[in-house]
């Protein structure tokens, strides 16, 4: 609160005004002040306005990257949970089919040995290995199902492999 002193004249008059407007001098101050337009030495500078503007930007930029970020998440955490339920479907799948479905993912008639097995899947993976298909996702997908399959004939879901 501004405190100042005022001559007994000057006191007299805002006395007459404040009684013609039906307050008390304080209010009426009050509202003189109040309707007062800012001093030079209250109102911002330049400069601080410049810099409340700098970082009202880079907050705003600040914030367009994290929305992109989160965007970028969202779809590769989309893209995580597909391939999840692709590959639990296709477990089920192979539960469900059990042997059959393993001898018809390596191409093999039903009396295949164990060699057949090895063999089939060799070639196979050769062929549709994710690192020789760097652009098929299909061929990734028909990969996994090979192992699948080959874990599966030869007894080695489930089981500690060296």
């Amino acid at each position: 609160m501004v405190s100042f002193r005022l001559a007994p004249e000057t006191l007299l008059q805002l006395d007459t005004i404040a009684l013609g407007w039906g307050t008390t001098r304080t209010g009426l101050v009050e509202r003189l002040v109040g309707q007062a337009p800012p001093t030079p030495q209250l109102a911002p500078s330049s400069a601080e306005l410049d810099a409340l503007r700098v970082a009202l930007a880079a907050s705003q930029q600040g914030r367009q990257r994290l929305t992109a970020e989160l965007t970028a998440l969202t779809e590769r955490e989309l893209a995580y949970q597909a391939e999840i339920t692709d590959l639990r479907d296709r477990l089920a799948l192979a539960q469900q089919g059990g042997n059959s479905w393993a001898r018809g993912v390596l191409h093999l008639a039903e009396d295949a040995g164990p060699e057949d097995v090895i063999r089939a899947f060799r070639d196979l993976s050769k062929r549709y290995h994710p690192d020789l298909n760097r652009d098929d996702a299909e061929a990734g997908r028909y990969f996994r199902d090979i192992v699948m399959a080959r874990e599966m004939l030869q007894g080695l879901v489930g089981e500690d492999r060296p």
